[in-house]
């Protein structure tokens, strides 16, 4: 059981290690797992302008808790590279250190004593699962769930599964099989990273966790959540209106590098439909500056040509059908944080019939 090693990499950028590096390192000395089959791999994101850097905090931490820690890197970037490059930069490291699983952890979150223990017999358990997750709760309201895995809608939205229900409510006490994993806390085989590619730096944050699920899925490994195993998660919902950009951008990215162009021809009406109704909710919220910044993105020829090539090596590497990749699809957007009449009464309704119709005509 404790065969395998593990390197944590933990990113934080900004003051987030003044607010949670403590508690995180603390939570990680008390693993049941070996220190010594465990690596820690710190990177340091920058800080913002006009703002100390949180590196000497984090120096001083390590040094502090050395003897309890596993053995320890710490990386300090001197720029943001975004959620993205940041964990890549760690990924690296840890590849160079020849690890067989990379946990991915966030900056705000703490680990359950048993979490890694657990997570890696899961990936013990079978080869073909390609990645987990264990199950995110929220913190300090440990009995609410922020993410049981995550939830993939056909037209590319995505959104933390069982959000805010109550832990006695999670769908399986067993692993199963999700629609997307959360890369909040995520752990990665070391050898299909090497094989498959580690996460694209083109989506720097936003549908990132996504992506790297559907490359696995599409290659025909599972994606899994170990519900015995817990990280809580100090989860606030971002209200940033810079988000929108990134993320109706990557969602477009996500649904032309792996839907097949028959896919793409049979949800265009409903794409079109869905299109209308965010810029109308762009405008009512306030974000339609990042919304038609998305769209002029799309203008570019260059960036027809950069996704043209993210397709092209996803297609080839496939080796399962559409409508398998689609099987844990959902219709309907059911999430608290956006939740809205005209969402719940006329746009789920509509998308979940028109899924309902193209679902058994997708044989490919």
């Amino acid at each position: 059981m404790f065969n395998k090693t593990i390197a944590i990499v933990y990113l934080c950028w900004s003051d987030e290690p003044l607010k949670y590096l403590d508690a995180a390192l603390q939570a990680i000395m008390a693993q049941t797992y070996p220190k010594e089959q465990m690596e820690l791999i710190v990177v340091y994101n920058a800080h913002k302008e006009n703002e100390s850097s949180a590196a000497p905090l984090i120096a001083q931490k390590l040094f502090e808790y050395q003897d309890r820690l596993p053995v320890a890197t710490f990386l300090e970037q001197d720029k943001n590279l975004g959620y993205v490059g940041g964990n890549n930069v760690g990924i690296k490291t840890a590849l160079q250190k020849k690890v067989d699983y990379i946990l991915l952890h966030n900056a705000d979150g703490r680990l359950d004593s048993e979490a890694i223990q657990k997570l890696s017999a899961l990936m013990q358990s079978d080869e073909q699962i390609g990645a987990s997750q264990p199950l995110i709760v929220l913190d300090p309201a440990n009995h609410l769930i922020n993410s049981a895995g995550n939830e993939f809608h056909y037209l590319g939205f995505a959104y933390c599964g069982q959000y805010r229900q109550n832990i006695k409510q999670i769908k399986s006490v067993y692993s199963r099989s999700v629609g997307y994993l959360s890369g909040s806390a995520i752990m990665m085989r070391s050898d299909l990273l090497t094989k498959h590619g580690l996460l694209d730096e083109d989506y720097f944050i936003y549908h990132d966790d996504l992506e790297y699920s559907l490359r696995l899925q599409s290659r025909g490994y599972t994606t899994k959540i170990e519900p015995s195993a817990v990280f809580f998660h100090q989860y606030q919902f971002s209200r940033n209106k810079e988000k929108y950009y990134l993320m109706e951008r990557n969602r477009l990215f996500v649904l032309l590098t792996y839907y097949k162009i028959p896919t793409l021809l049979l949800v265009a009406p409903m794409m079109l439909m869905a299109e209308i109704g965010l810029v109308f909710f762009a405008v009512m919220d306030g974000w339609l500056k990042q919304k038609l910044r998305a769209y002029i993105y799309w203008l570019k020829p260059a960036s027809w040509r950069l996704i043209w090539r993210k397709r092209k090596i996803a297609q080839k590497a496939r080796t399962i059908s559409d409508r398998r990749l689609l099987s844990k699809a959902t219709a309907q957007i059911e999430f608290e944080e956006v939740d809205c009449w005209i969402l719940k009464y006329l746009a789920n309704p509509i998308m979940t019939g028109y899924w309902q119709i193209i679902k058994i005509i997708i044989f490919w």
